[in-house]
């Protein structure tokens, strides 16, 4: 049998004999090739496990690297789009921002009193215009004279660039073609990224709310002349020609007529010195009204905004005064003259029957008075009970004026909004106190159904104890009436002493160029007037007393109204008095057609010198000398000191 070796028992064999003698026997010979055979074939199996598991750690880390690649991508990805995600954010912000002031400005300004009624001439034709005849249509309405040098064509230029813009058609300029002239190709808005984008949204915006504002929008410029001594019908039409042939140029033939229209737009003008050569220039103010198709102010320009921020403004104040409701004065203007003149003779009539045709307020019929109320009112009223078409009926009761609105509820919903709309209009244009029937219904224009709302409108009978409630109400009333001190809006109103009302229409009409005015007995009292010259303003000041002032300025034309406090001396009453009441006499100054350029306080004499004064009503032309400074030294460098 053989004995298997093992690999202990060959080496002990080994040990013993020696390796040179255990190579000599063949079984030993054997087995120890064999055994180093396996023993080189691990060793090589080994190896090959250790160079797989370095290519694995190597795959691992090249996926491990892209991975790491592919999330710094991703994470720069979202980056740029929470970027923009957050610019358009805020660029939507913006724009709902500026829609949100649009519409409050359009509340505040399109509520001032500016504009008016106006007779000039057409410089292009020749014929006379008034404000009604550019009713329908927005207009842009600017003041100024031909022989400006600088500021009037500027603004002009700017006007017509901002029409352009809106319009989309760009102006016919007449020139002569001997001219040497640039042309404008700036026409076209040029905008940033950055207002591009905000544009953009503003206009997603507005398509959201249902404004059509990127259509063209026609405008009307108006070129209102405040030098008609010098600016003839020829002048101007060749002066327009140099900017654009869509302006209207107005002037007329009496001064005093553009005195009101700038008085109605709030603009002030002075013609200055004329030189030796008889030249001169008028000091106006440089802004442009845009006006509303129905001739209300919605906003003006000044002259620092440039065209491409005008034109932008005036088409959204369009775009805002469009999507409201303007029934209320689509017929302001609107009546014709049949409705006038029968309006104006009305208690001639007992019955006045109209309608709106054509949007315009007509006159159906009109009736005298045949027999008492009731059968006046069957027979010129319940007949048209039948009628499919709202009415206005204008009914005389012998004590009152009764004014009825027929709206049948078969009437469109157009009809039904104008007739409600257009009925403050006529309420104006009767011009008296009238009681009110509105009716939807032909049962309810019957004379009965009448009186039966009538009754139930009266109040009932007051008890004895509620009539002498009425009485000492209206004595109290009467008392206060007669108290001299009354606060209303914050200011104290005094009553007015008949000789200085006559002194301010004296001073009003040029005969003296100072009024001085007090408190007196709670009371506003005249104190002098005088005919002075400029230097002598100083000698008025009262040292102990404060005091009010109106005073014409020789040289400007200007009336400013001063009010002086002394330096020292006066009591806390009286110039809490003084100071409360300044508002109510300027206001009662002004009812007399008083035009104040300025009001200026004064705490000492200095205060009334001519330069003070001056400077006060003309800023811009006094400036004070800047005191230039040595420049401090820089302080020397410290050393370290030596021991």
């Amino acid at each position: 049998m053989l004995k298997i070796l093992t690999s202990r028992n060959v080496h002990s064999c080994f040990l013993r004999n020696g390796f040179s003698k255990a190579l000599t026997c063949p079984l030993l010979s054997r087995t120890y090739c064999r055994m180093n055979t396996l023993s080189n074939t691990k060793l090589i199996t080994k190896k090959s496990n250790n160079f797989k598991l370095i290519q694995l750690r190597h795959l691992r880390n090249q996926n491990e690297l892209s991975k790491s690649y592919l999330g710094w991508k991703l994470y720069l990805f979202i980056l740029c789009m929470g970027g923009t995600f957050c610019t358009l954010a805020y660029f939507i912000n913006v724009a709902l921002e500026d829609r949100y002031q649009t519409m409050q400005n359009m509340a505040n300004v399109g509520s001032a009193d500016i504009g008016g009624p106006f007779e000039l001439i057409n410089t292009k034709t020749g014929k006379l215009m008034t404000d009604k005849d550019f009713l329908g249509q927005w207009t842009l309405v600017y003041f100024g004279f031909t022989k400006c040098p600088d500021v009037c064509p500027s603004e002009l230029d700017k006007i017509v660039k901002a029409i352009d813009v809106l319009d989309q058609t760009p102006s016919i300029v007449v020139r002569d073609e001997d001219d040497e002239y640039e042309e404008d190709k700036d026409v076209t808005v040029k905008l940033s990224i950055t207002e591009s984008i905000k544009k953009w949204f503003i206009m997603k915006i507005d398509k959201i709310q249902g404004y059509n504002q990127f259509g063209p929008l026609k405008i009307t410029p108006i070129f209102i002349t405040v030098d008609p001594e010098r600016d003839n019908c020829q002048v101007i039409n060749e002066y327009l020609a140099e900017f654009s042939n869509k302006f209207v140029g107005l002037t007329t033939d009496t001064p005093e007529t553009i005195k009101k229209i700038a008085k109605a737009y709030r603009i002030y003008y002075s013609p200055g010195m004329k030189d030796a050569d008889n030249d001169y220039i008028v000091d106006h103010s440089i802004i442009s009204f845009l006006m509303s198709p129905n001739g209300e102010f919605i906003n003006f320009y000044s002259q620092r905004i440039n065209y491409i921020d005008m034109a932008e403004s005036i088409r959204r104040n369009i775009n805002v005064y469009n999507s409201q409701d303007h029934s209320n004065v689509a017929l302001q203007q609107s009546v014709t003259r049949e409705v006038k003149d029968i309006l104006a003779k009305k208690s001639l009539y007992r019955c006045i029957l109209m309608n709106i045709q054509d949007v315009e307020l007509c006159l159906i019929s009109n009736h005298v008075k045949n027999a008492d109320v009731k059968s006046d009112y069957q027979e010129f009223i319940t007949l048209h009970g039948d009628s499919t078409e709202p009415l206005y009926i204008l009914f005389h009761c012998d004590t009152y004026w009764l004014f009825i609105m027929y709206i049948p509820e078969t009437s469109s919903v157009r009809h039904k909004m104008l007739y409600a709309g257009t009925r403050s209009t006529l309420k104006r244009e009767i011009n008296e106190s009238i009681k009110e029937y509105n009716v939807y219904s032909k049962k309810d224009l019957e004379f009965s159904a009448y009186r039966n709302y009538s009754d139930s409108t009266i109040p009932p009978p007051l008890t004895q104890a509620e009539i002498s409630l009425q009485e000492v109400n209206h004595q109290t009333t009467m008392l206060m009436n007669q108290k001299l001190v009354s606060v209303s809006s914050g200011a104290i109103e005094f009553p007015i002493d008949d000789i200085l009302s006559t002194n301010i229409k004296s001073f009003n009409k040029s005969k003296y160029n100072y009024l001085r005015m007090k408190i007196k007995d709670e009371r506003f009292v005249f104190d002098c007037h005088k005919k002075i010259d400029f230097d002598q303003l100083i000698n008025q000041y009262d040292q102990d007393e404060p005091r009010y002032h109106l005073f014409n300025i020789p040289s400007e034309n200007k009336i400013v109204f001063i009010y002086t406090l002394p330096e020292s001396g006066c009591k806390i009453k009286d110039r809490m008095i003084y100071a409360s009441s300044r508002s109510a006499i300027v206001n009662y100054i002004k009812k007399f057609d008083v035009e104040i350029f300025k009001n200026i306080e004064v705490d000492g004499p200095d205060g009334l010198n001519i330069t003070n004064i001056l400077q006060e009503i003309n800023p811009q032309n006094y400036h004070r000398e800047e005191v230039i400074f040595e420049k401090a030294k820089m302080p020397g460098r410290r050393t370290r000191k030596k021991m």
